[in-house]
């Protein structure tokens, strides 16, 4: 067995062979906020866990909200959190994926419709 090989069967017996868990930096899915790119990933839109806002008069590529649909959503799920760097004015909004997903999951259940 090469030495390759037994660093991955070690890594991987010492994560307990658990898989799907991340350590690293969150993801997030679009353009990496101005000045984060350090604190960031950038994923996929399917695998990160965090969206950004469309542009405006955009629609999110997730959900197919429109920008104003999604912060209402989003806010109405706690998923909405907005992250500036200190000592800065401007900020960027990110939203937790997996908490809007199940909320409007849950939403889509009991056909229920939801205002601002």
């Amino acid at each position: 067995m090469n030495t390759t090989s037994r660093q991955h069967q070690s890594s991987t017996a010492a994560r307990g062979g658990l898989s799907g868990i991340k350590t690293g930096r969150p993801s997030v899915a679009g353009n990496l906020p101005h000045g984060m790119e350090q604190r960031f990933e950038p994923a996929p839109i399917h695998e990160a866990e965090f969206l950004r806002l469309p542009s405006p008069k955009g629609r999110c590529r997730f959900t197919g909200l429109s920008r104003s649909g999604l912060v209402s959503a989003a806010k109405a799920a706690g998923a909405f959190i907005s992250a500036r760097l200190p000592g800065r004015v401007r900020g960027a909004v990110l939203i937790d994926k997996e908490k809007l997903t199940a909320f409007l999951r849950g939403k889509a259940g009991h056909g229920e419709e939801t205002q601002p």
